[in-house]
């Protein structure tokens, strides 16, 4: 997600908040205190949070509908395993970017006193690598003896590296 349009928002919002504490009896640039006794920064935090809070439920969205996606596509129904094993490449790459995007807001100063989560983002690449090795011993003919196991297989650790890697996003969007 960029950048830029949070910070828009976040300059309307104060932009509004200012406006709104303003009477016009103040003398210029010197704003009034609201009915609730609230202060223009004790506000700003507070839209600030309410529009983090927003964000985070509409990214929250956004990959809850991409698992939905990969369930509804026709590679994850299909019965034909070139067409489930190409779907599932591409849903791999998907949930590689995010783990390097996990691992870059690792980095951010509030992060980096969590070693808990280094050792969460090595799981996570450990998960990975072990679900990419489960798609190879997937056999290219479903009629092969266990096809039909193994594919389950598969799919569950798919949902259960998905699971994992919404429990890391959900750990770096507690920013102190």
């Amino acid at each position: 997600m960029k950048t830029y349009p949070f910070r828009t928002v976040i300059a309307l919002l104060l932009l509004a908040g200012w406006t709104a504490q303003t009477d016009g009896t103040a003398q210029a640039g010197e704003p009034t205190k609201s009915a609730d006794d609230r202060t223009i920064r004790e506000r700003i935090a507070q839209s600030a949070d309410a529009v983090r809070d927003k964000l985070s439920a509409l990214a929250d969205r956004g990959v809850e509908q991409a698992r939905k996606a990969w369930k509804q596509t026709q590679s994850f129904l299909s019965d034909s395993p070139d067409a489930h094993r190409q779907g599932a490449v591409e849903r791999l790459a998907d949930l590689d970017r995010e783990i390097a995007k996990l691992e870059v807001a690792s980095k951010h100063e509030w992060m980096r006193d969590r070693e808990y989560f280094r050792t969460r983002l090595a799981a996570l690449t450990q998960h990975y690598d072990y679900t990419l090795r489960q798609l190879e011993r997937l056999p290219n003919d479903k009629t092969a003896e266990g096809y039909e196991l193994t594919r389950k297989a598969f799919d569950n650790t798919l949902e259960d590296l998905e699971n994992a890697l919404d429990q890391a996003r959900q750990e770096t969007r507690s920013e102190p």
